[in-house]
């Protein structure tokens, strides 16, 4: 898997994570939606734990391609969801997350046009930090997400425009 499906995978799943964890979610049209993102990262913000267990060859590899990123300036990506009616309704649950994460979020704002809130981490991938998302109206949103890891940060921007109903073979 290469490193934009990762990023997209992260990116979409956090956006998800966010209008998910209230019960009133954003109101914004369901069907196909584009994603565009940009991340920044600094340090290594892969766990410690996770870095241990790699051979002495796989850990100098992914240090030498995270400080080649480091260097290059922020990473924008676009990217095609499809946004349901259950992805808005469900609940943040625990179940979503790995069994190894214990995480709690604390609400700081709940309307039905912006949601943000802290979330903390403990486990395996310890991570702290703050996510908004705004509904600019019912066919744009945009958030930024800022996570604090303990050897480094994560920061993305996200716009995200609705194009159709019909989200054609996109999952």
């Amino acid at each position: 898997m290469n490193n934009k499906h990762v990023l997209t995978g992260v990116a979409v799943t956090l956006l998800l994570s966010t209008l998910s964890v209230h019960a009133d979610p954003l109101d914004v049209k369901l069907g196909l939606w584009e994603i565009t993102y940009t991340t920044q990262m600094s340090g290594m913000p892969i766990p410690e734990s996770t870095l241990k267990e790699m051979s002495p060859e796989q850990r100098a590899r992914i240090e030498v391609i995270m400080k080649k990123r480091q260097a290059q300036a922020p990473q924008s990506h676009t990217d095609k969801i499809c946004m349901t009616q259950q992805d808005l309704n469900r609940a943040f649950d625990k179940k979503d997350a790995a069994e190894n994460e214990k995480c709690t979020h604390t609400t700081l704002t709940a309307t039905r046009t912006v949601q943000e809130f802290k979330i903390q981490c403990t486990g395996s991938a310890p991570r702290s930090g703050v996510m908004h998302l705004e509904a600019l109206s019912r066919e744009r949103v945009k958030s930024t997400i800022k996570m604090n890891l303990p050897n480094g940060a994560v920061n993305n921007q996200m716009s995200g425009r609705w194009l159709a109903a019909d989200c054609g073979k996109v999952n």
